[in-house]
């Protein structure tokens, strides 16, 4: 999702007339259709060809061509939005707590658990809501006692989803997941 800060830039500038992004894992192929100006998004599975290109960069070396982006640039349809609609009259915060369980420096990106927030919790007036994924997915379905929280992070489906939750929240909470720059490419608040 970093990236995409910078690929907004770059194919506008661009004499090409053809763009694209390669290697994208599917469940962010929904999001990454409709950022301006890229023709193709090609999915991350085994046997898939890349296609030939005359010119190509490191993903992640992109801000270093570009200073300046426009933002935001992903938007929730009204239709995903449609699909997850909130209570009128409530703050909204959503949290996420653990990252990829997958990722080597895990221990450095998840709190151990809901229990680490229980003092955000206690805050009068707030419809709290879980959008955590794979690890603290269940936690997030049966929080511990005294946790009134929402889990969502087991229905949503992909990237798609998320944006049109984010794009109707208050704040986020979340340690360094990919959530977290999503929501930053919104209006939403991010609190890291």
């Amino acid at each position: 999702m970093q990236w995409c800060t910078s690929s907004t830039p770059l194919i506008t500038t661009s004499t090409r007339r053809k763009s694209g992004v390669p290697g994208v894992h599917e469940n962010a192929l929904p999001l990454l259709r409709q950022l301006p100006g890229v023709d193709a998004v090609i999915a991350q599975e085994a046997g898939n060809d890349i296609p030939h290109v005359d010119y190509w960069a490191m993903l992640l070396d992109l801000p270093l061509h570009f200073c300046e982006t426009p933002a935001p640039y992903f938007h929730a349809s009204e239709d995903a939005i449609q699909r997850w609609p909130l209570p009128a009259g409530q703050l909204h915060v959503d949290v996420v707590w653990k990252g990829s369980t997958a990722h080597d420096k895990d221990r450095f990106h998840s709190l151990p658990g809901l229990e680490t927030l229980r003092t955000l919790f206690s805050v009068p007036g707030i419809a709290w809501r879980s959008l955590q994924k794979s690890a603290g997915e269940e936690e997030a379905l049966n929080s511990p006692p005294g946790i009134s929280l929402l889990a969502l992070g087991h229905q949503v489906q992909d990237y798609a989803d998320t944006a049109a939750i984010v794009a109707q929240l208050d704040l986020l909470i979340s340690v360094d997941t990919s959530v977290a720059p999503l929501t930053g490419r919104w209006v939403s608040p991010v609190g890291r």
